[in-house]
Formats: structure tokens, C-alpha cells, sequence
């Protein structure tokens, strides 16, 4: 009699072409997780440096990794090929030239083990350069609110810290093959369930001068645009009231994290940036009782409103959200 197959939690799926410079401190990373009941799902796309040996070398170190080839097909295909192969109920997305902490899967996966509403959860992240030295860090708070009235104003979410249940991404259609595709995926999922983040930094993203993300860099600027546009014509969020704003700033300085403050931080910039956005899409009632909600919250509250009238009144609010988009930053609260 053989023993029933082991099905794994989560099915780790990673796409590669021609990564080969950085795909052993990639696939490490994944390894040595301590959440360990998970399958490694690599499609090679077609590479044509050292990227099928260097995989090769891992397959016989490790029987958790399910090693594919394949002609190039593109990242998003590949990307859709390996999540119909996955056995797991969730999917982590992990790219070939970025880095996760070691404890990125157990924490993600008590979140989506605790809370059945959720269905993609997401960590803050690290931007580093070719050589990964530390460039600056991305903070994703923590909560469905916070993260989807993000999604009215940037990406905030980097494709590669996610986990996702395989079933919300069968439901909408996996991946489509278009520019900025993570995005559009975010704002496929975002009416189907709650989002959530650990808050913590779990995930180094590399800026890879030769890789997609920057060598079509203002074309995916300009498709994210059109995405948050669709995003505004079919959902328009609502105003955020002043007992919110106070309830929820309470909510992030409430939190045991050394990170309260940036938090805080991130919410208040989010809640002017949304007040400027009603403003200039027609709602200019709306973006002024948004201003007033914010200004009477509290010191800080004021602080950003008024950073954000200085923004609209000199004319520098299209130049950072530009530079907000580019480098993929919360905080535009520095002068």
C-alpha cells in the first residue's frame, strides 16, 4: 500500500530567464523559510545563461522544488503555468532576483490561516540596487482599509512579497498579459476579498536595470495610471470621516510594533493625497471636507494637510506622485 501524497500549504512559484547572477541567493532565500511545508515550483523560460545548471545543482539538493523548462514564454505565462500546477491552497510569488526574509512564509501564513476573509496578504519591502546595497524601504500597513485606499493612488503592494489563496486567483482569471500586470491583478482581487499586510519588511526587491520593471519603466508608470482612472470611474472611494481618521491612527499607535509611527505616517499621507485626488477628479466639496477631517484629526493630521495644500498650491503634486510611482514610496512628506 503506498502513503497518500503529502499536499503542501504553499506552493512557492518562481519564474526565471537568464537570472542566473542572482538565482542562488533567490532560491536560498526560499529554503531556508521557517515555515518549511511547502513546494518549489521553477520554470525556466527559456534562459539562455547558467540559470538551468545552477537549477539543476538545487533539484538534487532539495525534493521540495518541482523543476520545469520551457521555450521563453514570457513572465506572466509562465507565472500562470506554474499556479496551475500548484498543489498548494496558497501561492507565493517569489521572483528570481529578489530576496525573502527568512521568516516571510510563517508570518504570512498565520495571517491567512487566521483570518478566512483574507485573501492576499503582503509584507513591507526593501528596494535594493544591482549589487544589493539598501536603497530605501517600502511600508505597507497593516489592514484591508488602509491597503485598498492605497490601491486609489499607487501600487503599494510588490508582486513578489505576496501569498494569495489559489482559489481567489483561479476565480478572477489568473494573470493577464499586460503591462503592470500585478496591479491589474490587485484591483481584480480587491472586490473579492480582504487584503492584509504584516507591516513587517519580509521582502528585498531589487532594482534590476536590466530587468522588466524599470526597462519599461514609463510604460508601466502610465499603465498603473490608467489603472487607478478605471479604478476611480468604476469605484470611487468614499470620504474618509474624522472619527475614522482618529480611530484609525489610534489603531496604528496602538499596535506592538517599533513601527507604529510610520505607519500612522503612511495613513495620513494616503488620506491628503486622496483629499487632493477628490478634488481634482470633480469632488471638490468632497476634497476640502477631506482636508477639514484631516486638519481637525489631530498635530499630525493638520501637519499633513497642510503639507498637502503647500503640494497643490506650488504645483509639485504631479512631480511626486511621478517620483512616488518611480521609486515606489509611500512617504512624499519630506520637503
Amino acid at each position: 500500500m503506498t502513503s497518500k501524497e503529502h499536499i503542501p500549504k504553499v506552493s512557492v512559484i518562481m519564474p526565471v530567464y537568464n537570472a542566473a547572477q542572482y538565482l542562488r541567493e533567490s532560491i536560498d532565500s526560499i529554503l531556508r523559510q521557517t515555515f518549511t511545508d511547502f513546494e518549489f515550483i521553477i520554470i525556466n523560460d527559456g534562459s539562455t545563461d547558467e540559470s538551468q545548471s545552477i537549477i539543476n545543482m538545487y533539484t538534487k539538493q532539495d525534493k521540495r522544488i518541482v523543476a520545469l523548462e520551457q521555450k521563453n514564454n514570457g513572465v506572466v505565462n509562465t507565472a500562470n503555468r506554474a499556479i496551475s500546477l500548484a498543489k498548494g491552497v496558497y501561492i507565493a510569488r517569489m521572483d528570481a532576483d529578489d530576496v525573502s526574509f527568512p521568516d516571510r512564509l510563517r508570518q504570512e501564513v498565520a495571517i491567512l490561516d487566521k483570518q478566512p476573509e483574507t485573501i492576499l496578504v503582503c509584507s513591507s519591502f526593501e528596494i535594493i540596487n544591482e549589487d544589493g546595497e539598501f536603497q530605501y524601504k517600502d511600508i505597507v500597513a497593516p489592514g484591508d482599509d488602509q491597503i485598498k485606499l492605497s490601491l486609489y493612488l499607487r501600487n503599494p503592494i510588490a508582486n513578489g512579497s505576496t501569498l494569495i489563496r489559489k482559489s481567489a486567483l483561479v476565480e478572477v482569471g489568473l494573470f493577464e498579459e499586460v503591462f503592470a500586470e500585478d496591479f491589474n491583478m490587485w484591483i481584480k482581487l480587491s472586490s473579492l476579498g480582504q487584503f492584509d499586510s504584516t507591516g513587517t519588511v519580509l521582502y528585498r526587491w531589487r532594482m534590476n536595470t536590466s530587468g522588466l520593471t524599470l526597462s519599461n519603466n514609463d510604460l508601466s508608470i502610465s499603465k498603473g495610471q490608467e489603472y487607478i482612472a478605471s479604478l476611480w470611474k468604476t469605484r470611487e472611494p468614499q470620504r474618509i470621516t474624522r472619527n475614522a481618521v482618529i480611530e484609525t491612527s489610534n489603531h496604528y499607535l496602538g499596535l506592538k510594533s517599533g513601527k507604529a509611527q510610520e505607519f500612522k505616517q503612511v495613513y495620513l499621507t494616503d488620506v491628503s493625497q486622496l483629499a487632493a485626488k477628490l478634488f481634482s477628479n470633480g469632488r471638490k466639496v468632497d476634497g476640502v471636507r477631506q482636508l477639514i477631517s484631516l486638519a481637525t484629526s489631530s498635530k499630525s493630521g493638520f501637519g499633513a494637510a497642510m503639507r498637502r495644500i503647500r503640494h497643490v498650491i506650488f504645483g509639485h503634486y504631479g512631480k511626486l506622485r511621478r517620483k512616488m510611482i518611480t521609486e515606489r514610496t509611500p512617504f512624499d512628506t519630506v520637503e
